[in-house]
């Protein structure tokens, strides 16, 4: 699993501290941070691109950022010419969709 992090609001200088990244607590997810939101940037191109994708959890309609937003791909997923994958499922914000994802996830 992989958490995104990237800059969203003001304060969002530099990388999540230690004690943000310790919300997730679970040994098979890998943070990383994202200070170009370039993630944001290709799923965003991709939904305009792909209309049958809207709408589009945790995306605002500006070209800048998605954030708290949950995906869940099929397994072998990939990317292919820049492009992200379909999601087989996807929600936002977290804290709405937590319970879909834990039993999406089993």
């Amino acid at each position: 699993m992989l958490v995104i992090w990237e800059p969203v609001i003001a304060s969002d200088l530099g990388p999540p501290l230690p004690h943000v990244h310790g919300r997730i607590r679970d040994s098979r997810v890998r943070q990383l941070w994202d200070p170009d939101v370039r993630l944001s940037k290709a799923m965003i191109a991709e939904w305009r691109r792909d209309p049958l994708r809207a709408p589009v959890p945790g995306w605002t309609g500006d070209d800048r950022v998605v954030w708290d937003c949950v995906q869940i791909h099929r397994p072998g997923a990939r990317w292919q010419d820049g492009a992200p994958p379909r999601p087989h499922w996807a929600g936002g914000p977290v804290v709405r969709v937590e319970h879909e994802l834990k039993r999406r996830l089993r």
